[in-house]
């Protein structure tokens, strides 16, 4: 189970609500935050030759690091939630899911509305490199547009400090009248 404090953004933490409550109607088992890393590549060394005083000695250097991609969610759907937030053959719906061992899966990397440090770009040649090596298809979710597209999770209705309503940008759906909507 996912702990809201080891979300590393503000984005991470709405998704979290928006999959939090999703998964308390029954849309969703199960969903997980940063599985397991999945190795890309591995450390490049070479081998070069260090003149001492009296010999040669052979050391190794590092080349090229290794690289490893961590995905910021996984998501395991319950069969209910297909037709309504998964269909690889609509474009109109949310998240792409593979079916593995007859379970809908999704795999999201959350981004936000800003791109800080060009971190799309980056984003975008993992995500390539993910599907091209393992055939994993990694989705970018940027919850601000989701919410706007299907429902507004009921905790973000709220600040954190206070808990007044929060100034919301696009009209609010919630959970209930989007699900009565697309069934």
């Amino acid at each position: 189970m996912v702990n809201p404090l080891q979300l590393k953004s503000a984005e991470e933490l709405h998704f979290f609500w928006y999959l939090s409550e999703l998964k308390e109607c029954g849309y969703i088992d199960e969903f997980y935050y940063e599985p397991e890393p999945i190795k890309l590549s591995g450390t490049i060394e070479v081998e070069v030759e260090k003149q001492l005083k009296t010999k040669v000695k052979i050391e190794k250097k590092t080349l090229l690091q290794g690289h490893e991609y961590t995905m910021d969610f996984i998501i395991y759907w319950n069969p209910n939630a297909f037709g309504c937030f998964h269909n690889n053959d609509d474009t109109r719906f949310p998240f792409y899911a593979t079916l593995e061992n007859e379970v809908s899966i999704s795999y999201v990397d959350v981004k936000g509305s800003w791109n800080m440090h060009n971190m799309n770009r980056l984003f975008a040649v993992n995500q390539k490199w993910v599907y091209d090596k393992f055939g994993i298809y990694i989705q970018k979710i940027v919850p601000e547009k989701l919410f706007k597209q299907t429902f507004t999770p009921r905790r973000f209705l709220t600040t954190d400090k206070s808990g007044k309503l929060r100034k919301i940008k696009h009209d609010c759906v919630l959970l209930e009248e989007y699900t009565a909507k697309e069934k």
